[in-house]
């Protein structure tokens, strides 16, 4: 045999003809040029020697029909001696591979002939070693000069299966092809598979394991799909074609927001959009955010829809509108120009301003209460009186104020409220309340004694602390002049108490107070018994008693 880039070596007879047991001894030899010369001698590996036994370390991991085979180790090219006799150069130190099926035993040899390459640690053979070898596992083992190495197991691979008839749906600038795998993968994993669109050709591939491949963008057509798995050994046969589809081509859409006035806050504010197209009326929905507060989706009708947004601050708001079409609709997403919306604060009013009592009478330091109900803005109410005369606003509250009584009449209130940033001022209210005069009465002091003709001083206060008038009703017994009365006959005299009231206080209800008037009493003294006196009475009585005597004698 011949060694890869080598001359030929020339197998000479060695002179003695005597060979080992288990040796084989061949009549004659040839030099490659002669005929057969002499004897040689053949060692059949019966009994290998470990020394001179090949190492086979790896042979292609997948062994493909149409690729060269190749091998690493040692010991593929020894320089070691093929008989006993004196020569050296019996023997053919070269290797030749046997790859042999593991399931069936069938074999293949790959020798060192012109069309491989060899050294004494890899080999490489032709790429028609395979040609016609059923695929499946092997095991290989190098041979040299009839040793053999132990044994290494690979594979060897074909193209893989046809794969089963697939199923295609179209869409909107896409289309989906699903397939079962094929079953025999060649003798090695798959490792993708292709999709193959008709007419077209356009081709799409996934990774294994998969069983959908999916084509977006492709063009709006009618197709068929194809499919091919794919392995180390290269593409299997196309499936049969898929059913047809139709694959639509998507149409362009403008989002347009309608202008809007001004809103205010607290305002549920609807939005109007509008959807358009070349052809066609868009559907699915839209919705519109201003970054902060969105609304929608709203339903597209007839191209148009409206949400509400309700915006709780005042302000300038830059207002989008998104469109999203329906499920499989043929329009495009989009997105409108920003548009300015303005937010103004909300108007607030001032309610329920109300007094407790509602009509308060007149006290000295007197005071009543009022109450209102503020706006939404939450600023506290303001109270003050417009009749500085009559009442004042003492303490307040958030709500509420306590009104000092200064005088009867009306008393004119209002209420205002200050704005907020979302909030204008609230219209001032008034309230009138009316401060009725406080009632009064009179009270009699004690009554005077009077006499014919004599006079006495007559008292009475009023509540209110005003002054008493006084009037005699029995003007031929007594007079009265200011606060004195005086007596003009015996009998009763009614005098009356009055108080006509002021701004404050109501007139006092009359009161009366009556008075005995009789004669006057005689004072009689009872003069002192002087000397003079008793001299006077002793003449009296001596008269008295011859007044006596002479009565008598007269008789």
């Amino acid at each position: 045999m011949e060694r890869s880039g080598g001359a030929a070596n020339r197998a000479i007879a060695p002179h003695r003809h005597a060979t080992a047991l288990g040796g084989i001894l061949l009549a004659g030899g040839t030099d490659g040029a002669d005929d057969l010369a002499n004897t040689e001698l053949f060692d059949a590996g019966l009994a290998p020697v470990a020394a001179h036994q090949p190492i086979l370390n790896a042979a292609n991991s997948f062994l493909l029909q149409t690729s060269a085979f190749a091998a690493t180790g040692s010991g593929f090219w020894p320089n070691l001696e093929g008989s006993g006799g004196s020569s050296n150069n019996s023997a053919s130190n070269a290797p030749v591979f046997q790859v042999q099926r593991i399931d069936n035993d069938q074999m293949r040899f790959i020798a060192n002939d012109e069309s491989v390459n060899f050294s004494d640690t890899n080999f490489t053979g032709s790429d028609t070693a395979f040609a016609g070898f059923p695929a499946g596992p092997v095991q290989v083992r190098t041979w040299v000069n009839g040793v053999p190495s132990v044994a290494v197991s690979t594979t060897l691979i074909v193209t893989p299966g046809i794969t089963a008839t697939p199923t295609a749906i179209g869409g909107i600038s896409q289309a989906t092809v699903n397939f079962t795998a094929a079953i025999d993968n060649g003798g090695a994993p798959i490792t993708s598979h292709t999709a193959t669109a008709s007419p077209g050709g356009a081709t799409a591939s996934c990774t294994a394991p998969c069983t959908s491949i999916v084509f977006n963008p492709i063009a709006a057509n009618t197709y068929t799909f194809s499919v091919v798995a794919n392995n180390a050994a290269g593409s299997g046969p196309a499936s049969p074609d898929s059913n047809s589809v139709i694959v639509t081509q998507v149409v362009g859409t403008t989002t347009t927001i309608a202008a809007s006035a001004a809103s205010v806050v607290g305002q549920s504010y609807a939005i109007n959009v509008t959807v358009s197209a070349a052809s066609g009326t868009p559907d699915g929905s839209v919705s519109v955010t201003d970054g902060s507060n969105s609304c929608g989706p709203a339903t597209l009708s007839g191209g148009a829809a409206s949400c509400n947004i309700t915006w709780a601050t005042a302000g300038s708001y830059n207002l989008t509108a998104t469109y999203a079409p329906g499920v499989g609709s043929t329009f495009t997403a989009s997105t409108s120009a920003p548009v300015a919306h303005l937010v103004n604060p909300a108007n607030q009013v001032i309610t329920n301003f109300v007094s407790t009592p509602i009509s308060p009478a007149y006290s000295v330091g007197g005071t009543f209460s009022v109450s209102a109900t503020p706006g939404a803005s939450g600023i506290p109410l303001s109270f003050a009186s417009t009749t500085a005369s009559v009442c004042s606003v003492g303490a307040t509250t958030a709500t509420g104020a306590t009104i000092n009584i200064l005088g009867a009449g009306t008393c004119a209130l209002t209420v205002d409220e200050a704005g907020a940033p979302n909030y204008t001022d609230a219209p001032q209210v008034t309230l009138a309340v009316t401060i009725s005069k406080a009632t009064q009465t009179i009270i009699f002091g004690a009554a005077p004694s009077l006499v014919l003709s004599g006079s006495g001083n007559l008292s009475a206060t009023a509540t209110s602390g005003l002054v008493v008038s006084f009037t005699s009703t029995t003007g031929a017994v007594c007079t009265v002049s200011g606060n004195t009365v005086t007596a003009l006959a015996n009998g009763q005299c009614i005098i009356a108490a009055d108080q006509t009231g002021d701004t404050n206080f109501s007139p006092a209800a009359r009161v009366t107070q009556s008075i005995v008037i009789g004669a006057p009493t005689v004072a009689v003294s009872i003069p002192t018994l002087s000397s003079w006196m008793i001299l006077l009475l002793g003449m009296l009585v001596a008269g008295a008693g011859v007044a006596v005597a002479r009565r008598r004698i007269t008789i």
